[in-house]
């Protein structure tokens, strides 16, 4: 009977290991807290050429850590791929128990199909030491341009477009 119990809660220790995403941690799941990126947004305004974006962090930021956005896009101007980042340090700030850094605008960003791939990390030091990853799935990857040109996120997020409440399923 025993043997019975012992194998019912392996196999559903095995459903369920199998049902949660790879790689995601949950909200809590990042030590500091103030380094838990819970929510992103990114929107690319193509009449500026300009990418405005904000994380929201489980505790207000910490001023030891960095914050850091990534985007990559293919140039509409040359077809190459361009890769730029803007990194902020936390500043404190509590927002209702959480906290909040919004970037300055990232200009000059010419994307071909207005197409602009983007992640966000938290990390201490000159960015060699990775808190949290938004998306999860943008961890140790890097967006490429496909054969036929065109940018391909490979786990990145990717901005909204022209969108005055910029959103984004990031966490």
């Amino acid at each position: 009977m025993r043997r019975i119990v012992l194998g019912a809660i392996l196999i559903a220790v095995l459903a369920l290991a199998v049902a949660l995403p790879a790689g995601a941690d949950p909200r809590g799941g990042v030590d500091p807290a103030c380094a838990d990126i819970t929510a992103a947004a990114a929107n690319y305004d193509t009449s500026q050429h300009s990418i405005g974006s904000n994380v929201r962090t489980a505790e207000p930021t910490c001023k030891n850590v960095n914050y850091t956005v990534w985007i990559a896009y293919a140039s509409s101007d040359n077809g190459l791929l361009v890769q730029t980042s803007q990194t902020q340090r936390g500043n404190g700030v509590d927002i209702s128990g959480t906290g909040i850094v919004v970037f300055d605008l990232l200009q000059g960003v010419n994307a071909a199909n207005d197409k602009v791939c983007v992640r966000f990390t938290s990390s201490r030091g000159k960015g060699d030491n990775i808190y949290d990853w938004a998306p999860d799935t943008s961890a140790k990857v890097t967006p490429f341009l496909d054969g036929s040109g065109q940018i391909d996120c490979n786990g990145w997020g990717q901005t909204t477009v022209d969108s005055s409440g910029a959103g984004g399923g990031f966490n």
